[in-house]
């Protein structure tokens, strides 16, 4: 028996079914305005002959996807979409990047401080051959429950 390791939580499981909050309407709010940098919205579908339309209507909509299909639309800054389907589908947001870099450091247990001149961003990250975690850094997790 195999193992697995990451995987999209959200995705209908291996039975099909669809988790109940993936919807056929969505309100998508705009993101914070920043630099002018591009928003992104990427649309999957969770069942064949999914049609989603927009308003405002935007490019390339309305348009069809089947199961496990997806569609990215950009969005102009400080737009806001409503999104509809006429099956369950899952809208997601991405911002673009202006400027940025990207570090791997293997850590030590215990805490740690970090510091830059410039805002900046952390993700800690373990894995093995059975499963893996990802959080921000920065969280100041506390035991809550003590033993």
């Amino acid at each position: 028996m195999g193992c697995e390791r990451a995987h999209l939580v959200e995705w209908p499981d291996r039975d099909g079914d669809v988790p109940e909050y993936w919807g056929v309407t969505y309100v998508g709010a705009h993101a914070p305005l920043r630099a002018g940098e591009k928003h992104y919205w990427r649309v999957y579908a969770a069942e064949d002959d999914t049609t989603v339309t927009t308003t405002p209507a935007l490019p390339g909509t309305p348009f069809a996807l089947d199961r496990g299909q997806w569609k990215e639309l950009v969005v102009a800054n400080g737009t806001s979409v409503i999104f509809t389907g006429n099956r369950p589908f899952l809208p997601v947001q991405y911002l673009e990047s202006q400027h940025y870099e990207v570090a791997d450091w293997q850590i030590a247990e215990g805490p740690h401080l970090a510091e830059s001149a410039q805002p900046f961003g952390l993700v800690n990250v373990g894995y093995d051959e059975a499963t893996s975690y990802a959080y921000p850094g920065g969280t100041r997790l506390k035991v809550i429950n003590p033993q």
